[in-house]
């Protein structure tokens, strides 16, 4: 199963909030901008983090991982 999280980070990088914002069971994984933009709103925060994990222990990042960094971006 693949997972991404959402961290929000104050002035000093310390992670204030976290959650998990989309699991699929499919080895490509959307990352909803809206839930994305949401999140960090609520917070109030300008620093972010996000994450997903490889289920087939994949190093190094696909090419829609690539595309989907970018339109986050």
């Amino acid at each position: 199963m693949e997972v991404v999280f959402i961290a929000v980070l104050d002035e000093q990088l310390r992670v204030i909030g976290c959650k998990l914002l989309r699991e699929e069971t499919f080895h490509e994984v959307e990352i909803p901008f809206y839930n994305v933009m949401r999140f960090v709103m609520q917070h109030n925060v300008f620093n972010i983090a996000i994450a997903h994990n490889h289920p087939l222990s994949l190093e190094k990042p696909s090419h829609m991982d690539q595309v989907r960094t970018g339109q986050l971006i």
